[in-house]
């Protein structure tokens, strides 16, 4: 049934493709209203088509749809029959680079801009600020037809980096601008909304661009304190630089050796891996402890299967943690015991690794 409909779109989709291409020159300038991929409806004025899609104007800007995620055009009779469809910007980040981004995508018209904090959904939002500033994380909240974007900004050295994920889009994108001109901070912004980049800069953001351009150079510089001579007596002593210390998989594997789970990641100051070494450590042992007393009928011999295969947990444990630190990852543990003939014989482990940013 599944691969029907995706057949029945397909040809759909080529038909319309056809019709386009065909009689491009009589859609120019006329209104219509779009469907496309996920469940998006909006009216736009048709601005050209080309071989690979359609351009069309709304009242944020200019966009360019695909036709591999045009789902439906419908014909309107006249451009005072086209709806504004509003924008609301979900933008994360943190300092000044934030201030400039929201006070950029509040510059273009119907374009409304939001905080993790201002989410009215307690739920959503609760589960929105778990996701801290990961856009692909976000994205997997957000539902189908809905006008949300997504985007985060942060400093990068003198450089302003947006990353931005329109409705239609899975994946984001990236520009970087240095913003010394109004006009190159917002096409980055355009762009992080997946519009074509224009020069129609309104007045009243290029009035306000010095200011918002404050919120930058602001920043107090780092504090050098001044070079002190060496007394002249002395000779000169080159400054003792300290090593910086370092963490390796190969240093990892060794300490995890050490019989105290999570001691790699305790020792990097990573506190989520030291408590998930803890935890998985302590949910194989409980495992282990059950299906080798199932498979064993003397004391001594429980105790020394329990020991060797709590030991080995915890080594295991430590390597994955610590090993997950140095990538900056973190891992999802679950454990359960796998049950034969009424008894308790083996444990399952599941692992699910994901970017920790």
């Amino acid at each position: 049934m599944n691969a029907c409909n995706r057949g029945e779109r397909s040809r759909g989709r080529l038909a319309l493709l056809t019709l386009l291409v065909l009689s491009s020159a009589a859609y120019a300038g006329e209104p219509r209203r779009f469907g496309i991929t996920p469940g998006l409806v909006f009216d736009a004025e048709v601005v050209e088509s080309e071989n690979d899609g359609i351009r069309v104007r709304v009242a944020q800007g200019t966009l360019f749809i695909p036709f591999d995620i045009l789902e439906d055009m419908q014909n309107l009779g006249s451009l005072d029959e086209v709806g504004i469809t509003e924008w609301t910007v979900l933008l994360v980040g943190d300092g000044p680079a934030r201030e400039l981004a929201s006070a950029t995508f509040s510059a273009m018209p119907h374009v409304s801009v939001r905080s993790i904090d201002e989410l009215d959904d307690p739920e959503l939002r609760a589960r929105a600020s778990s996701c801290g500033e990961s856009l692909s994380c976000l994205a997997a909240l957000r539902s189908a037809g809905e006008w949300q974007f997504l985007a985060h900004a942060e400093l990068d050295g003198a450089a302003v980096q947006i990353d931005g994920i329109p409705p239609w889009r899975r994946a984001a994108s990236t520009w970087t601008v240095v913003p010394g001109e109004p006009l190159g901070m917002w096409q980055a912004a355009q762009a992080a909304l997946g519009l074509e980049p224009d020069d129609q800069v309104p007045a009243s953001y290029v009035e306000a661009f010095p200011d918002l351009l404050k919120l930058l150079r602001g920043r107090p510089e780092p504090h050098t304190p001044p070079p002190v001579d060496p007394p002249p007596d002395l000779p000169d002593i080159p400054p003792t630089v300290k090593p910086e210390k370092t963490w390796t998989s190969a240093k990892v594997a060794a300490w995890s050796f050490v019989p105290v789970p999570g001691l790699p990641s305790l020792l990097q100051k990573d506190y989520g891996a030291f408590g998930g070494a803890l935890a998985s450590t302590a949910a194989l042992t409980a495992g282990w402890v059950g299906a080798t007393g199932a498979a064993t009928t003397r004391r001594a011999e429980h105790i020394a299967l329990a020991s060797v295969g709590s030991y080995v947990g915890c080594i295991a444990s430590s390597q994955l943690f610590g090993a997950l630190g140095l990538k900056k990852q973190r891992a999802a543990v679950s454990v359960l015991p796998t049950i034969g003939d009424g008894q308790v014989d083996g444990v399952m482990l599941g692992v699910q690794v994901y970017d920790g940013r």
